[in-house]
């Protein structure tokens, strides 16, 4: 294990991908490794006070950039440990950080240009749940609810796509033009993830209806996963293409990184549960006790 100062040279949670191989395998090296990614980020790689506090501790250009900053690794460290420190990192980061974001973190108008992409807002969610998880406060996951309701009105007001952003201001390096429009597929993984982990606590039909439009959209125009849609619908050309995806990713992924590595890992691990499970459940409401807006 390296000791990266900086967490963009870790890359998308390590401490998560290496809980997720101990729970896997039983091997006492990934549990001690895990353990050890996980005082790293929250001694080394988050700002802990001063005027920058809960955002990555690295220069002023990723300082905003919410996938340096693991709040999901740090609450599954504090369930493994009962370390209290890994829950106190972990509200650092969430409430300092990822609560005050503005409403454009996670809407984009149609044929808006600007950066905007998947990924900052798909941590900034899977770390405010997974800190609801370890506190059992309702207030993040209802603060969830509300960016989850404007990530798919972003949706619904691009025709109901997935989430559609300029590319050319994403990156211009990957070859768009300036007029060009669309959806980062594996970028609209991630914030699957964060979807798909709000309806299983939730039920609520806002993010369920989000996640199919996502995957219709990115299965026409791109190529996605259809795992959990599959499980959503029991629709067989779903479990098809996942099937498919899943059995090329572990011929033939390139993971040449830890950027890679975690990305890939962190959702292809989920891909066996969703198809094991029960598929097409009727689509439930959300609970009472969770305020959902129309």
């Amino acid at each position: 294990m390296g000791a990266a100062q900086c967490a963009r040279d870790d890359h998308y949670d390590a401490i998560t991908t290496t809980y997720q191989l101990y729970a896997r395998t039983g091997t006492l090296t990934h549990l001690v490794n895990a353990r050890r990614w996980a005082l790293h980020h929250r001694r080394d790689q988050i700002n802990l006070s001063g005027p920058d506090i809960g955002h990555p501790r690295y220069p002023s250009q990723y300082l905003n950039n919410t996938r340096y900053t693991f709040p999901q690794g740090l609450i599954q460290d504090y369930f493994m440990f009962g370390d209290e420190q890994a829950r106190q990192a972990s509200a650092i980061v969430v409430d300092n950080f990822y609560l005050p974001h503005a409403e454009s973190w996670y809407y984009k108008a149609p044929n808006t240009r600007g950066f905007w992409t998947e990924r900052e807002a798909a941590f900034s969610l899977i770390g405010i749940m997974a800190h609801y998880e370890g506190t059992g406060n309702a207030v993040y996951l209802n603060k969830v609810r509300d960016r989850v309701a404007s990530l798919r009105r972003m949706q619904v007001d691009n025709g109901g796509r997935a989430r559609v952003h300029n590319l050319y201001d994403h990156d211009p390096s990957e070859g768009c033009g300036q007029p060009d429009y669309g959806s980062s597929p594996w970028m609209s993984g991630l914030l699957l993830e964060a979807i798909i982990k709000y309806h299983k606590l939730t039920n609520d039909p806002l993010a369920r209806e989000s996640i199919l439009m996502a995957v219709d959209d990115l299965r026409a125009r791109y190529l996605a996963t259809g795992d959990y849609a599959y499980r959503l619908t029991g629709a067989q050309v779903y479990r098809t293409l996942g099937t498919s995806l899943f059995n090329t990713s572990v011929e033939n992924g390139v993971t040449a990184s830890h950027k890679h590595y975690d990305q890939q890992f962190r959702s292809s691990g989920h891909f066996p549960a969703y198809l094991s499970g029960p598929a097409a459940p009727p689509p439930p409401s959300a609970p009472a006790n969770l305020r959902v807006v129309r």
